[in-house]
């Protein structure tokens, strides 16, 4: 489920805690937009999600924000829990070249080649725990083979000085949080 804070003020609180601000600012600045939150919900029998990186599905230059993953329930490796490949954002963006059929839909995934897996970590929490990547950090998660759902939200954040590449009349109005604008920015 995508831009959660829209409709519901328990997310677009969580978007504005001061803690997880904080610690935003420390990564992207002092001038903070919010670009999107997603709730992922991976019940008993989800699928994987292969590796990917963030940075290259947004039109944003440049393409360096860093996501909240708030831990709505306790993530396990049984759960499906996010596994990262440490130090790969500092690779730049990767060719997502192979194909990854979810179903009927075709999605696009990073080549294995390309995967430094001696450098893979699993990111396990307990519910109300958040942990931080930076949008090129290599990033998958397994499936969930247990009886508890795993649930998420992340907040995507990013610098207000960012600037929209994509098409001028889709650019969303992203909001401000924290610090000021820039004329030309998103």
């Amino acid at each position: 489920m995508n831009h959660c804070d829209a409709n519901d003020a328990v997310y677009r609180d969580a978007a504005r805690n001061p803690g997880i601000l904080d610690v935003i600012e420390s990564l992207v600045g002092p001038d903070i937009k919010l670009e999107s939150e997603q709730l992922f919900m991976k019940p008993p029998g989800g699928i994987e999600k292969t590796y990917h990186q963030d940075g290259p599905y947004f039109s944003l230059d440049p393409i360096s924000f860093v996501s909240a993953w708030i831990a709505m329930d306790d993530v396990t490796e049984a759960n499906g829990c996010l596994r990262v490949i440490a130090g790969s954002h500092l690779l730049g963006p990767v060719p997502h070249s192979d194909v990854w059929m979810v179903g009927e839909r075709r999605d696009m995934k990073i080549p294995e080649r390309l995967l430094d897996r001696s450098r893979e970590v699993s990111i396990v929490m307990t519910a109300g725990s958040v942990s931080f990547h930076h949008s090129l950090v290599m990033h998958a998660s397994g499936p969930n083979r247990s009886t508890h759902s795993r649930r998420g939200l992340a907040v995507h954040y990013i610098s207000s000085k960012s600037r929209w590449t994509g098409e001028p009349g889709k650019k969303p109005a992203y909001k401000l949080l924290r610090g000021q604008e820039y004329a030309g920015c998103v």
